[in-house]
């Protein structure tokens, strides 16, 4: 029997005399049958790196791509990308980003040989019948097979508000008519229900979940592992954050805990906060809370200066007439004076604008 040569198969050899059109590893040894079953599974290949694509749906984070290039070169690719066919003949990435572009950094040190093969594990997502639009059948593939990894604080946001999605088109279509018990003759009691996919399992076949009666933000939560809490943290930021403040939680620049208190100032004071500390930061650096404190101190501080140069009116009887207020007030009189170049007036009402002015100037003098 053929042995395989392990230099070759991660990278640092020649290219194995293996055919990707084949499927799995060994697939002579298996009848046609058995071939059938494993094609509709992750059928273990091994591609050119140049077929292999990038998922603009993926969010994650592509964070120690230098230190996990410096380990697949000691070790080899010891975990595969599992990726699905698209119909060019690409094989696009459905977890395995970072892996992907060690790879990639070793090919431009000339540390890995670009004429080799890359292993994947083929996941056939097209038999997952599944009701949901196309945009959100693709954010549910990245999902689904990411659900493994450590994750990053925008890791957990993208993939919150990604489910967020796909459980509201779950509970707009997936109803489905369901035995939920038996009566006393014996007969089966049918309910709608909401049944929800949530994976595939190590057969390739779908895995339900019923949903019905259940909060968001539970299974959200159940699916993050996380608390509920947390999820309605991140939900305040969808709702009430602006674009900056996304933007900074999902390059690392803010955390979700922070991140839900910026969400409670408004907008533009969100911007403002983000810019002012950001421009003080160094490239690595993230905000803390005692950014954000530091901030509403300085806010308030200045407030009170200010407030401190003003008149302080409320602390004084009655009310303060300014000029601008008598202006204001006699503006329909001048407006009307200066349109008729002055009104004639008889002498009663001469009597009666004398008497006036005088008591303006007995309120005033």
């Amino acid at each position: 029997m053929a042995k395989f040569n392990m230099d070759k198969i991660k990278g640092l050899g020649g290219v194995p005399e293996q055919n990707e059109n084949k499927g799995m590893v060994g697939a002579g040894l298996l009848n046609v049958a058995s071939q059938a079953q494993a094609a509709l599974q992750k059928a273990t290949i091994f591609v050119p790196y140049d077929k292999i694509v990038h998922n603009p749906m993926n969010k994650m984070s592509l964070k120690n791509i230098d230190e996990l290039a410096q380990l697949i070169e000691l070790a080899g690719l010891q975990q595969p990308l599992v990726v699905k066919q698209t119909g060019d003949g690409k094989y696009m990435i459905l977890t395995g980003e970072r892996r992907y572009l060690a790879i990639g950094k070793l090919i431009s040190e000339g540390k890995w040989n670009p004429e080799n093969l890359v292993e994947v594990k083929l996941q056939d997502m097209d038999k997952l019948n599944v009701p949901l639009q196309e945009y959100t059948k693709e954010l549910f593939e990245v999902v689904v097979t990411n659900q493994h990894r450590k994750k990053t604080d925008s890791d957990k946001y993208f993939e919150a508000m990604a489910w967020k999605k796909i459980i509201q088109e779950f509970r707009e279509n997936g109803k489905q008519l369901r035995v939920v018990g038996y009566d006393e003759n014996g007969e089966p009691i049918e309910q709608m229900r909401t049944i929800m996919t949530t994976g595939m399992d190590d057969d390739g076949n779908a895995i339900e979940e019923d949903i019905t009666g259940m909060k968001t933000q539970q299974i959200i939560g159940d699916k993050l592992g996380v608390s509920a809490a947390l999820v309605g943290q991140m939900e305040k930021i969808e709702n009430n954050g602006s674009e900056a403040l996304k933007d900074a939680l999902m390059n690392e620049k803010v955390g979700i805990s922070l991140g839900s208190k910026v969400a409670g100032l408004d907008q533009n004071e969100q911007e403002n906060f983000l810019k002012t500390v950001l421009e003080k930061k160094d490239e690595g650096d993230t905000i803390t809370n005692d950014d954000l404190r530091r901030y509403q101190y300085e806010k308030e501080k200045a407030s009170v200066k200010k407030k401190e140069e003003e008149p302080e009116d409320d602390l004084l009887p009655g009310k303060l007439i300014t000029e601008k207020q008598l202006k204001a007030d006699l503006k329909k009189v001048t407006k009307a004076l200066k349109a008729n170049g002055g009104i004639r007036l008889d002498d009663a009402k001469y009597d009666s604008y004398i008497r006036q002015i005088q008591l303006l100037e007995k309120l005033f003098v």
